[in-house]
């Protein structure tokens, strides 16, 4: 039952290691995103910096997503923007599920919740992402107000949700987006169906 489904942040290190297994199994193995290691472990140096999450279901972990911690360390997504990054953020980052033991897709929207709650409480204002094209029209068009401060590629518009480089010939090509956190609660909220798609095993997010 969905009942049995328990979110979390993930502390201990056998979690921790549990959450990269899946990483591996789908960024490497899957995707092909990174080169394959006798560990069986996808990490790099922001796992140093970042916060884990996790859903389990009957004790199995099925899906998992990590914060990295802006104030501790420069952000993967500074690579492909044109702007300063803003004080207290988090990049959401190598979102992971194992489909075949999922018992609910809402456990996206939970553990989403989760990473919210945390964020906020913890004072933070703002998430970063890079995410596939296609899921940032998804987002726009359900109305998400993600904001970004865009370089001389794209004109600004307020109360939007910008990519800030375009490629409009390659569905696949990931955009740096940036939201405040004050407008994401009631969109994760309102919005289960798109995190069934977003939160895939297909590499949508860093």
């Amino acid at each position: 039952m969905f009942t049995a489904t328990e979110i979390k942040e993930l502390k201990e290190r056998e979690d921790i290691e549990r959450y990269n297994k899946i990483r591996y199994l789908i960024y490497v193995e899957k995707l092909g995103y990174e080169p394959k290691n006798g560990l069986g472990l996808e990490k790099d140096n922001y796992d140093d910096f970042s916060f884990f999450f996790g859903a389990f279901f009957r004790k199995d972990l099925v899906a998992g997503a990590r914060l990295i911690d802006g104030r501790r360390v420069d952000l993967p997504v500074e690579k492909f923007i044109e702007f300063g990054i803003k004080e207290n953020a988090l990049e959401v980052s190598r979102p992971v599920q194992l489909k075949e033991k999922m018992p609910n897709l809402r456990v996206f929207r939970r553990l989403y919740l989760e990473m919210y709650n945390f964020s906020v409480s913890n004072a933070y204002q703002y998430w970063y992402a890079n995410i596939k094209k296609i899921f940032f029209r998804s987002l726009r068009m359900r109305g998400m107000h993600f904001f970004s401060q865009v370089g001389p590629l794209l004109k600004r518009e307020d109360n939007n949700f910008f990519p800030i480089k375009d490629d409009k010939e390659n569905k696949d090509v990931f955009v740096p987006v940036v939201a405040k956190l004050k407008d994401v609660g009631s969109f994760i909220a309102d919005n289960e169906d798109f995190f069934k798609k977003f939160f895939s095993d297909n590499g949508n997010a860093s």
